[in-house]
């Protein structure tokens, strides 16, 4: 349905759009092929080219990840005409072309160049492991920015230090992220969550993305309340004057311009400049009356930066009719393991009184 519709493999004929597409492809005992295929405005190959999209969907060139080499998506099998579609699916690489490639050690614009940007997997297979367990040997002060070479509009700024595995590796070169520098010392135990290794003038660096104390550390906010998942008895009880504070991620900041309004308010703090965060309710916004988006002000201005989740908007709505709310903005990190990279926003949210347990669940998967 999508190929008849248009595709980047293959024009839709004119006048098919996704809804007629949809009709010809389910009706029953209909060649929409052939019916395509006598449209006045189809080209005299449309056929070939729609079996030749087909193709390229179904077994167009992937890299394993697990072996580091590239294959088809699907099994050929017995695909008719296999030899006329092979060439659109995409050749099959060398082993170490393709880890090159999947790694971002290729220039796009010269794909003969392989550069050593980025460090190859040390084991076999493109995923490292999940956790590693180090200990911080060193922190300087030297600060270092690096531009990702596949990504160049942006620009993060890293802490050298050096780690150590136990029994195994010292003095391992490290990047901490600039807003992480304050949360560990010289010999502090941690487990990096989020990794890689990288390549700076010649250096191969570990990248410390995320990570945590390897023993639990008692928090040193107490606000955010242990609610009992089962027990709701007391959620609706806003007569206490103890304020509870929650973070909540802001959804939506990767849309249009929003990463540059974001880039500059990570520049703002990380220039100690103060950066405010306030609610809006949009009961015009024409997908969800119940939206609530989040602005923020690096001094020039209240800009649109994303949006709460809709499912947790029921309990912010009544904390802003009754001007029961202070909003501050927790931290903006430039992230790479989500699906699209770049800067993400965390609020902070106060109130009198408990928030839901609904809330509380949801506050404790927010990284």
């Amino acid at each position: 349905m999508c190929i008849v519709a248009g595709c980047d493999y293959l024009e839709n004929v004119r006048g098919i759009g996704i809804h007629t597409a949809h009709k010809l492809v389910t009706k029953e005992k209909t060649d929409f092929l052939a019916v395509l295929q006598r449209n006045r405005f189809a080209p005299s190959d449309y056929s070939s080219g729609f079996q030749r999209a087909k193709a390229i969907f179904r077994h167009q060139t992937v890299i394993n990840p697990i072996n580091a080499e590239t294959m088809p998506l699907t099994p050929w099998g017995q695909t008719p005409d296999k030899e006329a579609f092979l060439n659109p699916c995409g050749i099959l690489l060398s082993n170490e072309y393709a880890v090159n490639l999947a790694v971002g050690n290729v220039d796009p614009r010269e794909s003969t160049t392989i550069r050593n940007t980025f460090a190859l997997p040390i084991k076999k297979g493109l995923w490292q492991p999940r956790d590693l367990a180090l200990t911080v040997s060193s922190l300087g002060q030297d600060n270092i920015e690096w531009t990702i070479p596949s990504f160049p509009v942006l620009t993060i700024e890293f802490v050298k230090g050096t780690v150590s595995i136990t029994g195994r590796r010292t003095g391992w070169p490290a990047l901490f992220q600039a807003d992480d520098s304050g949360r560990t010392k010289c010999g502090d135990e941690i487990i990096a969550q989020k990794w890689c290794n990288i390549v700076v003038e010649n250096i191969t660096y570990l990248v410390i993305w995320e990570f945590r104390r390897s023993e639990p550390v008692e928090p040193e906010d107490h606000s955010i309340v242990n609610a009992d998942d089962s027990d709701d008895s007391n959620e609706e009880n806003d007569s206490s004057e103890i304020e509870h504070t929650v973070p909540f991620k802001v959804l939506g900041t990767a849309y249009k311009g929003r990463q540059i309004i974001l880039k500059n308010a990570y520049e703002c703090l990380e220039n100690n400049k103060d950066v405010q965060a306030q609610l809006q309710p949009e009961p015009e916004n024409d997908y969800d009356q119940n939206a609530i988006a989040v602005l923020i002000n690096c001094g020039s201005g209240w800009n649109k930066v994303g949006y709460i989740a809709k499912e947790l908007t029921s309990d912010i709505h009544p904390i802003i009719e009754r001007n029961n709310i202070k909003v501050t903005v927790a931290r903006i990190r430039f992230r790479v393991n989500y699906l699209l990279v770049g800067f993400y926003v965390t609020l902070n949210i106060t109130k009198k009184g408990p928030w839901s347990s609904k809330v509380v669940r949801a506050s404790r998967k927010v990284q």
